[in-house]
């Protein structure tokens, strides 16, 4: 009996130390990767604006979903007049941006639930919500998940969770952080929010989505000048997780390479 629980105090014991371990790593992290600044990607205080900014986003370069929102903008007065708009009309303003009979589809309906469920075109209620309730009104949406989500919660609503978009993930997963999947599932996704200390989530997130952006980059990742490169255990290996999941071949290997080089 006293063995087993010798054991067990043992066992409690390391499992502390790991946890500390662990934060001590991602406080190392996050301060290396000050050096990007907290760059906001252009993401909305109001979560309405924020909620519509997002679903563009989907599949899209950033250059364009900025654009295709700043059509909006400029097409609609209010956004009482998308709700009212014909769903063609939407679709016609942003088109440029891929995906437009689809994301002008969970617009509208997003659009007339909130409406629906509030009286009027405000996200503001959720401010009165905790985050699991605000999360989970939220992912009942069109075209809002778990990442999206947590995007609204953290920039607009100003709350310490962690969005998990690719570069946060590949980011994550190279640094050891998470299971060696090309993809989470939104509980992996839960999971590695619950490992970062809440007041480093919003810096984390951040600079974790410039980082992979210009240095973490999908294939061609930039080890020598990377500012992490001496406590990354991925340090100049191949991707082979999401080499073997996803690779580019040809036209696109050739462009993908040209584009890393010119970077």
């Amino acid at each position: 009996m006293a063995t087993q629980k010798t054991a067990e105090k043992l066992k409690g014991r390391t499992l502390r130390d790991e946890a500390r371990e662990k934060e001590s790593f991602l406080r190392e992290v996050d301060k290396r990767l000050s050096i990007y600044g907290n760059d906001r990607h252009h993401n909305r205080d109001d979560s309405l604006e924020e909620l519509i900014f997002i679903i563009l986003s989907a599949q899209t370069e950033s250059y364009l979903y900025r654009q295709t929102f700043e059509d909006l903008q400029r097409h609609f007065p209010t956004w009482d007049f998308m709700l009212n708009a014909p769903e063609d009309e939407i679709e016609s303003v942003i088109r440029r941006g891929g995906l437009a009979r689809k994301k002008a589809s969970q617009l509208k309906r997003a659009l007339h639930k909130i409406k629906e469920d509030t009286g009027k075109l405000s996200l503001e209620f959720l401010r009165e919500l905790s985050n699991d309730e605000a999360r989970r009104y939220l992912v009942s949406l069109p075209g809002v998940g778990i990442k999206s989500a947590a995007c609204i919660l953290m920039y607009s609503l100003n709350r310490q969770v962690l969005p998990v978009d690719t570069h946060v993930w590949r980011v994550s997963r190279r640094l050891g952080l998470t299971p060696a999947v090309p993809k989470p599932t939104d509980a992996q996704e839960r999971e590695l929010e619950s490992k970062v200390p809440e007041d480093i989530r919003y810096s984390l997130h951040v600079n974790m989505v410039s980082h992979g952006q210009q240095t973490c980059t999908t294939y061609y990742p930039k080890c020598s000048s990377c500012v992490l490169a001496d406590i990354c255990p991925s340090r100049d290996k191949y991707d082979d997780v999401w080499g073997q999941w996803r690779r580019p071949r040809g036209v696109w290997a050739k462009a993908v390479r040209d584009a890393s080089d010119a970077d």
